[in-house]
């Protein structure tokens, strides 16, 4: 996260890959089951592995999605101002969401006053402050537990279930899947013209350890698209052994144009008809949730259905 990101913020994004991989389809499992229920999570991951993703997923498939997000930036936000805001929540001041879900991002940073704080309230019977909390935390956090550094009794009060991110090198079965979301997303007009990701470049990509994990993979498909091509140059990997092979134009995979586009329409499906369950079909509703206006999710659900009539049409020829 970088120094100029808003240590607040309330908007949520579908920016949502599911992944393939063993590791994530059961950290997905575990991820839908918590959602159900109140018990404070907190998500342990690797810098760059999605634990901002994560938490706003967990918040949109429980029950108080509809309820407001909330983020502190525990590095990049003072002791003084989490203290601050802490007891605008407990109290409803100044509007303050009490019932949504409050997402402490790196909360092993919090300072001993902000800490102290927060184990009070968490301890206050008879409060209306009632947010389900989401926190966030690299996995060294129970050195710092250990060390003192951080309160044993909030850490465990935190900690009612622990989701754990497996870093990209984990997992490296969804780096296609993952270029491909990435390629669609950030191309634009850039992308319209499409681009081809050979076997040799996804074997140089499986072969590298991602110590930056999925931002690393982000920022690595942004170059590709502004310079307009996949090519690889060991340069994008620093202390990494990337074994190259041969060309790399041999062998090339169909464009990840055209893969991008239907992971995006799977995924978009995906997210509607969550949202149109959740609403029990009250499309006014789903299209709030979903943040894009009452016609566009009417042509959406149109598009869903012509891509089901077509998928029928194709499996009766």
């Amino acid at each position: 996260m970088s120094a100029h990101t808003s240590p607040i913020a309330t908007n949520i994004l579908p920016d949502f890959i599911p992944g393939r991989s063993a590791p994530m389809e059961a950290l997905n499992a575990a991820l839908t089951g918590l959602a159900q229920t109140a018990i404070p999570v907190l998500i342990v991951g690797e810098s760059g592995t999605g634990k901002d993703v994560y938490a706003r997923r967990l918040h949109q498939l429980s029950l108080r999605h509809a309820d407001a997000f909330e983020k502190i930036a525990c590095a990049f936000t003072e002791d003084s101002q989490i203290r601050e805001k802490l007891q605008n929540y407990a109290s409803g001041a100044k509007g303050a969401d009490q019932t949504g879900t409050l997402f402490l991002d790196g909360v092993q940073e919090l300072g001993p006053t902000a800490q102290k704080c927060l184990l009070a309230l968490l301890d206050s019977p008879g409060t209306t402050w009632n947010p389900r909390i989401v926190s966030s935390a690299p996995p060294g956090i129970e050195r710092d537990v250990e060390a003192g550094r951080f309160r044993g009794e909030l850490y465990f009060r935190l900690k009612g279930a622990r989701l754990h991110l497996p870093p990209l090198r984990e997992r490296k079965e969804d780096i296609p899947i993952l270029l491909e979301y990435l390629f669609a997303k950030h191309g634009g007009e850039l992308y319209e013209g499409g681009l081809a990701m050979g076997r040799a470049e996804l074997e140089a990509l499986a072969a590298y350890a991602w110590p930056g994990n999925v931002r690393e993979l982000e920022n690595l498909a942004k170059k590709m698209i502004a310079i307009g091509s996949t090519r690889i140059d060991p340069k994008d990997f620093p202390g990494g052994v990337v074994c190259l092979g041969g060309a790399l134009e041999n062998a090339p995979l169909s464009p990840l144009k055209v893969a991008a586009r239907k992971a995006l329409r799977r995924t978009e499906r995906e997210l509607i008809l969550d949202a149109l369950t959740r609403t029990h079909w009250n499309r006014k509703k789903a299209a709030q949730e979903l943040q894009i206006s009452y016609k566009s999710l009417l042509y959406k659900i149109k598009q869903i259905g012509e891509d089901q009539e077509e998928s029928l049409r194709l499996e009766r020829s």
